[in-house]
Parts: C-alpha cells; structure tokens; sequence
C-alpha cells in the first residue's frame, strides 16, 4: 500500500462541519491522461480502493476521495446537506487535474450519477460504475422491494466485513457482532439517505449523460443484482455491462485482478494507453 498523507478539500458544506478529503498515489502520469478520481460506498473509505488502484495501469494518477457517507463523522450529514452529488462537484472543484475518470462503488454510484444530472459532464471523461443500484421507475419502488432491501441489509453488512477480512475464513458469530455494530451505527438516518437516492433514480436525465460509462456487475449480487446493472446500461447512451463470474456486491475486493483488467481494457481504446494492468495476486 502506497501511504501519502490525505490533502484536505474544502471545508463547511451546507452546514456541515464535516472536510471532504483525497489522498492521491503518485504515478508516471502520460500527457493528456485523465486522473482516475474514486467514490467509495456507504460504510467504505479512500483506502477501499488502493488495491485496485495499484493493479491499474500507471499512466492514469489516482486520486481517492473520503467523503460523507464513510459514516468516520456519523450520518447527522444527512440532516442538512444539499443533493449528495454536490459533494462530489466540491471536491472537484479543488482539484487542478484538467479531466478525471469518476470510479464508483455501490451508493458511490449513484452519487456520482446525481452529479453528473445536476452538473453536468465538464471535465468528466468518463465513469467506471461497480455495483451500482438502479432504479428505472417510481413504481418499481414498492413495499416488497423495501423489504427485500431492510431483510437483506444485515446479510449485506456482513458480506460488507467478511470480503474485507484479511482471515480467509472468518469467523461467523464475530462477522455478525461486528455487522451489527455498523447496522447501529449508520442508523435510520443513514438508511434514509440511501433510500433518498436510490428513490431519485427514475428522475435522472441519463440520455443527457453522452460520456463512455462502465458498469461492472458481480454475477452473485443479491443487493444491486446484475439485471439492474443491465437496465442501467440500456438507460444511458454510451455504456456497456461486464458481468464478473463468481463476484457478489464487493467484486472490488473478491477479485481485484478481474475489476483492472475491464478498467484497462475500458480505458485503454479511450486515452490510448500502452500499458498493461500490473500483476500483483491477491492477498
């Protein structure tokens, strides 16, 4: 892992005393080459990514943001933020690269596709969503759906920690414990705001969003299930849907070798890449 300290963005937002952050991993950046900018999850962080980001090709700078929803300062966020995708035009706006690829993870995801409706796609070359979820119309959102989502959701806290244990056979009363301990902590608050999103989805301008999009999908994702992946992809007008064999909602950690080698395969045509993904195995 590549440690450099966290270069602090903008301070207050909306009343909020919560600092956005990014911590950026240096790399023999090529000429005209777009930084790759990261959106962790909900419960996720900047380092979420740093593996990933030392399979990828090195010609693309990466820059990891820490934003709200890592849950490090709570969800009283929630209460007075504006549109979450505003927190990601904040960080943008503090930095200096002159275009970014957006990566994104889970409710990353749809943050960053919040963004782009409301900002636009001016210095965003493209967009590598993994795992998003995806709604395509209000009616969709229904009590059974609700439910499938509040049933799940301690089943998915626990895969959450057990993708990221480094025992490869974790114990399953102790990854329960500790699921439990985040279920608390992200509370109704954090709950509700992911149903806000998520429930903003069939609002989304997506024939507007013109840039190349990948969307990666875990063949045994029972939360944003690969057929969601598939609608979001018929919805925009330049994406194309990878399903990864044998991942679920966490492919970034399950198989981070698979997850490089479509970025760079995604990317290369784009910005006419020379190199290879590096072969570093799997912890």
């Amino acid at each position: 892992m590549m440690n450099l300290p966290p270069a602090k963005l903008s301070g207050s937002f909306a009343g909020s005393e919560y600092r956005t952050r990014a911590v950026r991993l240096p790399a023999a950046t090529a000429p005209g080459t777009p930084a790759l900018c990261f959106v962790h999850g909900m419960e996720e962080s900047w380092q979420t990514w740093t593996d990933l980001a030392e399979h990828l090709v090195p010609e693309h700078a990466s820059i990891l943001l820490d934003l709200p929803w890592s849950g490090r300062a709570g969800y009283e966020w929630t209460i007075s933020s504006g549109p979450v995708g505003d927190w990601i035009g904040d960080c943008l706006s503090e930095l200096s690269n002159d275009s970014v690829v957006l990566v994104a993870h889970s409710y990353g995801a749809m943050a960053v596709l919040d963004y782009l409706d409301r900002h636009g796609l001016r210095r965003v070359a493209a967009a590598v969503l993994v795992s998003p979820f995806y709604l395509d119309r209000p009616q969709r959102f229904d009590w059974p759906r609700f439910d499938h989502y509040a049933s799940t959701f301690p089943r998915f806290l626990e895969e959450a920690i057990a993708t990221r244990s480094r025992d490869r056979t974790p114990d399953p009363e102790v990854t329960k414990g500790a699921a439990e301990i985040v279920r608390q902590k992200i509370g109704p608050l954090g709950c509700l705001e992911f149903v806000r999103l998520y429930s903003r989805m069939p609002s989304l301008r997506l024939n507007r969003l013109t840039l190349p999009i990948l969307i990666l999908a875990g063949e045994r994702d029972i939360f944003s299930v690969p057929s969601e992946s598939e609608s979001l992809a018929a919805a925009l007008p330049r994406a194309s849907v990878k399903v990864l064999p044998g991942c679920g909602h966490f492919s970034i950690t399950e198989d981070t070798a698979a997850v490089a080698a479509e970025m760079t395969s995604f990317l290369r045509p784009l910005f006419t890449l020379s190199s290879t993904p590096r072969t570093i195995p799997n912890e």
